[in-house]
């Protein structure tokens, strides 16, 4: 009757003589015969490849069963792949399928990675075969339960170069996920954390993408984050998991990004929920930067003087920024009159920021003379740059009186009256 393989036919007469060349393979050219019958159709190759793997057994038939096999390509290689099963044949056929090559065999291969009899040897070819030819083969068998295990061990062992695209790309596969993630935990964040920050964008990968990448941590990972500030559809996932971060890795690299037009607002809003502790210092020395400069006087301005004005009043003498830090005290004195104007009024000690603090404390207006530490904490060196000061008060204090407001000051000050009405033997006496 014959048997039928894939739509051809073959005779029984055509399947005994394929048995005997077989059973005769290392006699005379037998083994270009089994070739030449494969020939004829798939039915043949199929039978010439079954009696080829069935004769590996005895050695005398090794080199010429392999050379049979080889000819033979896919269809060879699917009955090797079959013959892993058996441990008589199974390094003789693990050692063909190496010789036939990745091209026309690793598809049968990888799909072995099912058999739990095979998975070892099967590892092992992949191994010889390297992940430019399987990779992508393994990656799409993390959607078979029964080869996931394996082939997340096999991607493992490859590493990320040649691995780790091909990885993220199917994060948004909900069979493939878990695997996906465990494998990406393993490699190392140098290799891929950029990747998985581009996997961001994606809606499907998203919450996958941010497991990894809080997993991976922020000494890898808050450079490529930081620069997803710049696109809307990376943004609202950057900025949640930089916040989880906290600002002790990612603070420096989050003023860093007050430049950029485009970042500025994400920048200012991580910012302002780290608050002032770990920023402010960061955010001051953002100051010395115009194109940071009014981000980062909105941003110490939000916070308020309490934690910030410190670091402030230490940019008073610096050229670069001295008159933004000069603006946000002016800011903080309307918050906070009195812890402003007692930092100030140390800072008329300081040769090189008295004139700054001078220039501030004037600019402070009236309410500057109602604090009683602005004189109980004034030495003798002091006293000139205090005239300066309520002279200064003075004449905005002229300003304001034709619209009736009230300017009278306590402590020694109080002699004086109206500052609009002030004597000069008056106003000694009051310093």
């Amino acid at each position: 009757m014959g048997e039928a393989v894939n739509g051809s036919r073959i005779s029984q007469e055509e399947i005994e003589r394929i048995i005997s060349l077989a059973n005769n393979i290392a006699s005379e050219d037998n083994h270009l015969k089994l070739i030449e019958i494969a020939k004829q159709s798939s039915a043949h190759a199929d039978h010439v490849a079954k009696c080829a793997v069935h004769v590996l057994r005895e050695e005398k038939n090794y080199d010429k069963c392999t050379e049979v096999l080889i000819a033979l390509g896919e269809i060879g290689a699917a009955h090797l792949c079959g013959s892993l099963r058996d441990p008589a044949r199974r390094k003789i056929s693990k050692e063909i399928i190496i010789k036939i090559g990745p091209e026309k065999t690793a598809n049968q291969v990888v799909g072995v990675l099912r058999d739990p009899e095979c998975k070892g040897v099967v590892k092992e070819i992949l191994k010889e075969f390297g992940p430019d030819k399987t990779a992508n083969l393994i990656v799409g068998a993390l959607a078979s339960p029964e080869q996931r295990e394996a082939a997340k061990e096999m991607l493992i062992i490859f590493g990320p170069d040649k691995t780790a695209n091909l990885v993220v790309g199917v994060l948004e596969d909900p069979e493939r996920r878990e695997a996906v993630k465990e494998i990406l935990k393993e490699f190392s964040p140098d290799k891929t954390a950029n990747l998985v920050v581009v996997a961001l964008r994606n809606p499907k990968q998203r919450e996958a993408a941010k497991e990894i990448l809080l997993k991976f941590g922020p000494e890898k990972t808050a450079s490529p984050l930081v620069a997803a500030l710049f696109d809307p559809e990376q943004r609202e996932a950057a900025k949640e998991i930089l916040l989880k971060f906290g600002p002790d890795k990612t603070a420096n690299l989050v003023v860093g990004a007050l430049r950029d037009p485009v970042q500025r607002g994400a920048a200012k809003e991580i910012l302002l929920k780290f608050g002032p502790e770990k920023t402010a210092n960061l955010v001051v020395g953002a100051l010395r930067s115009q194109a940071q400069r009014e981000a980062a006087k909105e941003i110490l301005l939000k916070f308020g003087p309490e934690k910030t004005a410190h670091f402030v009043m230490g940019a008073l003498g610096d050229p670069q920024c001295g008159e933004a830090a000069k603006e946000i005290l002016i800011g903080f004195g309307k918050q906070n009159i009195k812890s402003v104007a007692f930092k100030l009024m140390r800072a008329l000690a300081e040769e090189e920021r008295r004139d700054a603090a001078v220039e501030v404390l004037s600019k402070l207006g009236p309410p500057v003379l109602r604090s009683m530490e602005l004189f109980k904490s004034t030495d003798s060196f002091n006293r000139l740059p205090l005239f300066r000061i309520i002279r200064g008060n003075v004449l905005a204090a002229r300003e304001h009186n034709s619209v009736g407001h009230d300017f009278r000051v306590n402590g020694p000050a109080a002699n004086c009256g109206r500052p609009g009405n002030m004597r000069p033997n008056t106003l000694r006496r009051a310093l």
